[in-house]
C-alpha cells in the first residue's frame, strides 16, 4: 500500500463511510450497513479553487482515495455535513468550526517564504531536541511544509458538552504552534486550527511514520504543562460573555491604537494586514456596528493610514466574512498577537479578556544565574545536554564518562547530579545507563546525538548503494545522481545548520 494511502487511512479512521453510496467501484456485497453517524470532508483541486471555496464534498474513504491524486488541498478533520452554494455544485459550504464533529489531527503550517527550505532531517532533529513531539508526517508545500500530528483515536466534538473537547483541542493546537514557532521560523500561528491543508500524495510526502500517533489526553497534559511554563490561563470557552452597554470591543484601547497604526505589514507565517482588518471588523460586528459603517471605517483606515494598503475588493471580502454570522467577535489570541507585533507603545499585557486591555503591571524578573547562590534543576539539565552534545560525534553518539569527571566538568554537586539523573530518567530527554562499583560506568546520550548518528548512517547507506549500482551499471550514474539530488538536495535544501558537520 502506498504511504500516502496509509496516511490518509490513518487520519480519517472511521469518520467516513467506507464506500460511496452511489457509483461505487465495489460490489454491493462489500457494502456492510453502518448505523453509526458518519461525516464529510472537503477537497479542492488547486489553491486558487480553495481560496474561492470551489471544491466538492466527499462522504466516503473511497471518494477520498479515488480523488487524492487530483487534489491539492483537503480538510483532514471531519465535519457533520457539507453542501453547495450554487445549483451547479461548484462552490462548497460547511467547513466551519461549529460544524466540526471529529478531530483527527493537528497540522502546523511552516512557510519558508523567500528563504531556502529547511532540511527535512533537520526539522525532525529540532522536533526531537526541543519538544519531543515528532510529526507523524511531513507534507511538502511550494513554500514550506505541513506537519501532521495524527491522533491515535479521534476526538469527538459535541454541543451537548458545550464544545468542551473543541476548546481543549484549540488550546492544544495553539500551544503546538507557539512551541514550534520558538524553534522554527515561518510557523503560521494565525491560520484556522481545523481548516484546509495540503493533501498528502506520493510526490509531496517527505516523511511518514505510522507508529508516531498521539493520545489526545497526553497532548492535553503536554499543553497544560506548556501553558503553566508560559504562565498562560487554561480558561478557554466558546461561549461569549454577554456584552454590556458600558463597554464593547470597539471601545477597547487596542482597537483605537490599531486604527492609527500605519506599519502593519505582515508576511509569510506572520499575522499581518488581513488579520488586522479582519480583527477590527469582528470587533465592529460584536459591538453592533452597521456593516456599511464598518466598511467605511476600514476603507478609510486602509487608504489613509496603512502604509501598504490592500485592494477595496479585499476590504469587502473581510467585512463580509466578519459579518457572516460565523463568529462572535475578535478573538483574544489575535488581539494579543497584533498588539505584541504592532502596538509597541501600548504597554498591553499579552492576554485579554473579552477585548479589554488590562492595566499596566510590574513584573519581577528572575536574577541572572551568576547572581544567584542556587542553580535551578532545569539549568543543570541544559548544562548536561550541552555537555553531551559537545562531547559526542556522529560515529559515537553516547558519552562514557566517570561520574567524578562529570561532577568536576559541570561544577555540579554530587547530590544534585543524583536528583538530576532521577528526573531525566522519568522524562527520557537524556538516556542514562549507570553501573556502580568496580568496573562501574556512566553512559549518556541525548535524542539529538542519536539522531545525528542515525541520519548519517542513512546517508552513508544511500551513498554506498549508489556506488555499487554505478559499478554494476555505469550507464545508470545519471539516473542515480538524479535520485540523489531529489533525495538529499531538494528535500534537504541548504541551511545554516549542517547535520553532518561533526563528521571527522
Amino acid at each position: 500500500m502506498l504511504n500516502s494511502v496509509k496516511l490518509i487511512n490513518l487520519i480519517l479512521k472511521t469518520g467516513l463511510k467506507k464506500y460511496r453510496y452511489k457509483n461505487s467501484n465495489h460490489s454491493t456485497i462489500d457494502h456492510v450497513k453502518d448505523s453509526n453517524k458518519k461525516g464529510v470532508v472537503f477537497g479542492f483541486r488547486s489553491k486558487a479553487d480553495m481560496q474561492c471555496s470551489k471544491g466538492f464534498v466527499m462522504s466516503s474513504k473511497e471518494a477520498v482515495l479515488d480523488n487524492c491524486g487530483y487534489l491539492t488541498h483537503w480538510t483532514p478533520n471531519i465535519f457533520a455535513w457539507g453542501g453547495y452554494t450554487d445549483a451547479s455544485k461548484k462552490y462548497v459550504r460547511g467547513f466551519e468550526e461549529k460544524n466540526l464533529i471529529q478531530e483527527n489531527c493537528f497540522v502546523l503550517d511552516v512557510d519558508c517564504g523567500e528563504f531556502s527550505k529547511f532540511r527535512v532531517d533537520y526539522l525532525l532533529v529540532k522536533c526531537m531536541e526541543n519538544t519531543d513531539l515528532v510529526p507523524t508526517a511531513i507534507v511538502e508545500t511550494p513554500k514550506g511544509y505541513h506537519l501532521y500530528f495524527v491522533l491515535e483515536s479521534a476526538s469527538y466534538v459535541s454541543s451537548a458538552s458545550n464544545y468542551k473537547s473543541l476548546s481543549v483541542a484549540k488550546m492544544i493546537s495553539q500551544n503546538l504552534r507557539e512551541s514550534f514557532a520558538s524553534i522554527l521560523p515561518g510557523i503560521d500561528v494565525g491560520c484556522n486550527h481545523f481548516g484546509i491543508f495540503r493533501m498528502p500524495t506520493e510526490e509531496n510526502l517527505v516523511h511518514f511514520d505510522e507508529s508516531l500517533t498521539y493520545d489526545f489526553e497526553d497532548l492535553m497534559n503536554w499543553s497544560m504543562a506548556y501553558s503553566r511554563e508560559q504562565k498562560k490561563s487554561f480558561a478557554f470557552s466558546l461561549t461569549p460573555k454577554k456584552k454590556t452597554k458600558e463597554f464593547t470591543q470597539r471601545h477597547a484601547a487596542w482597537y483605537k491604537q490599531l486604527l492609527q497604526t500605519a506599519d502593519v505589514q505582515g508576511g509569510q507565517g506572520q499575522i499581518g494586514r488581513n488579520n488586522a482588518l479582519f480583527t477590527l471588523a469582528l470587533a465592529d460586528y460584536s459591538s453592533g456596528v452597521d456593516q456599511q459603517d464598518c466598511f467605511d471605517q476600514l476603507d478609510l483606515y486602509n487608504t489613509e493610514v496603512l502604509a501598504n494598503p490592500v485592494s477595496t475588493r479585499e476590504i469587502e471580502k473581510v467585512v463580509a466574512s466578519a459579518y457572516s454570522g460565523k463568529y462572535q467577535g475578535a478573538h483574544s489570541e489575535k488581539i494579543s498577537a497584533l498588539s505584541e507585533l504592532y502596538l509597541t507603545n501600548s504597554g498591553v499585557k499579552s492576554s485579554y479578556r473579552n477585548g479589554r486591555v488590562p492595566a499596566q503591571y510590574w513584573v519581577k524578573h528572575a536574577k541572572p544565574r551568576k547572581d544567584r547562590e542556587r542553580v535551578h534543576l532545569k539549568e543543570w539539565k541544559a548544562d548536561l545536554i550541552t555537555y553531551i552534545n559537545e562531547h559526542t560525534t556522529w560515529y559515537k553518539p553516547y558519552l562514557d564518562v566517570p561520574r567524578e569527571k562529570l561532577i568536576k566538568d559541570l561544577g555540579i554537586p554530587s547530590s544534585t547530579l543524583k536528583v538530576l539523573f532521577r528526573e531525566l530518567k522519568k522524562e527520557t530527554s537524556v538516556y542514562i545507563q549507570t553501573k556502580r562499583g568496580k568496573g562501574g560506568f556512566t553512559k549518556l546520550a541525548t535524542k539529538k546525538s542519536m539522531a545525528y548518528t542515525l541520519l548519517q548512517k542513512r546517508y552513508e547507506l544511500f551513498t554506498h548503494y549508489k556506488g555499487v549500482l554505478g559499478r554494476y551499471f555505469p550507464s545508470s550514474l545519471t539516473y542515480t545522481n538524479t535520485i540523489s539530488n531529489l533525495r538529499f538536495n531538494r528535500l534537504l535544501a541548504s541551511t545554516n545548520v549542517n547535520l553532518f558537520e561533526r563528521a571527522p
